[in-house]
């Protein structure tokens, strides 16, 4: 077992614990552990890169950070590079790692045992040239959610890397996977959030998401209308509709997504629209107060006198 000086297991600590708190406003964990890694380990340069699925057997390149000496245009490199390369051309499978190589801390050496693979070909005879990390031992992490990559994370140095160096760079890896599985995880919602406002807003009816308990999450530009337009009958309307499941208004659809509260899609009824159009030309034409003419419109949609009652 490496002997860790204090001075090593605190700055390890603080590296962790910074990396642990999360800032939606802040730039990724890659950005602000890179540079403190290398310091960390007293390497001379340091990489770390998040790739993407694309297709079957192809990565593309998604972030890709330095630090030390590393060349500034190694983005560039990197992602013109890879735009024709299948999976093969580096020491693992980049859209899903083999189990021995998830969340191990390895050098060149053991990555070349575990995989066969050699410093003549691949990412080592072509691109770490151009990054100047060549001729260098390297020690990396592939920091892994399951079998999914979230990021490979190494340094490089002109000499062998010591087990003390390794074990400084394991004292960091839980934190660092548990914040880059939180930024995916926020990421995805983010995903879907944008695919879902997309998707209400091309429908052309009143659309709402509302919580299991009445409260509303999202609307599309006609819900947001109903809403303005008299926001204590519709408001009342979804909360009825949530409460039964079922509305003489609203197309009552339950949504689930894991790791998130159920809610409820709430589509307005084209027959509803009919009635509220109806009621209100009835109630210009019997020159009816607005909230008389709110009452007609609940009395079209077939309430009892208790339901009117609750919802005025």
């Amino acid at each position: 077992m490496p002997r860790l000086t204090n001075r090593d297991l605190a700055r390890a600590r603080e590296i962790s614990s910074q990396v642990a708190s999360y800032d939606a406003d802040g730039p990724p964990a890659l950005t602000e552990v890179t540079e403190a890694m290398r310091e960390l380990l007293g390497a001379e340069k340091a990489v770390s890169y998040v790739l993407r699925p694309h297709g079957d057997d192809r990565v593309q390149l998604e972030q890709f950070h330095r630090g030390g000496g590393v060349a500034r245009d190694s983005f560039d490199f990197f992602d013109e590079w890879l735009r024709d390369k299948t999976v093969g051309w580096t020491g693992f499978n980049p859209i899903r790692p083999e189990p021995a190589q998830r969340d191990a801390v390895l050098t060149l050496k053991e990555v070349m045992r575990l995989s066969g693979f050699r410093p003549a070909s691949g990412t080592v005879a072509t691109l770490f040239p151009r990054m100047g990390v060549d001729r260098r031992d390297q020690l990396r992490v592939l920091v892994c959610d399951g079998p999914s990559l979230l990021a490979w994370v190494g340094a490089f140095q002109p000499t062998p890397f010591d087990a003390r160096q390794k074990a400084l760079l394991k004292r960091i890896v839980p934190a660092l996977r548990k914040r880059l599985i939180l930024e995916r995880q926020l990421e995805t919602a983010g995903t879907f959030r944008a695919a879902f406002v997309a998707a209400i807003e091309s429908m052309g009816a009143a659309t709402f998401l509302v919580g299991a308990h009445g409260g509303l999450l999202e609307a599309n530009a006609a819900g947001k209308a109903a809403l303005v337009r008299d926001p204590l009958v519709t408001r009342a309307a979804l909360a009825e509709a949530v409460q039964r499941g079922i509305s003489a208004s609203f197309e009552v659809t339950s949504v689930r997504l894991r790791g998130t509260p159920d809610a409820f899609l709430l589509v307005r009824r084209a027959v509803g629209d009919a009635l509220e159009a109806r009621a209100h030309r009835g109630a210009v034409r019997w020159q009816l107060t607005p909230k008389q003419g709110r009452v007609l419109v609940l009395i079209a949609e077939g309430r009892t006198n208790r339901a009117i009652a609750a919802v005025l």
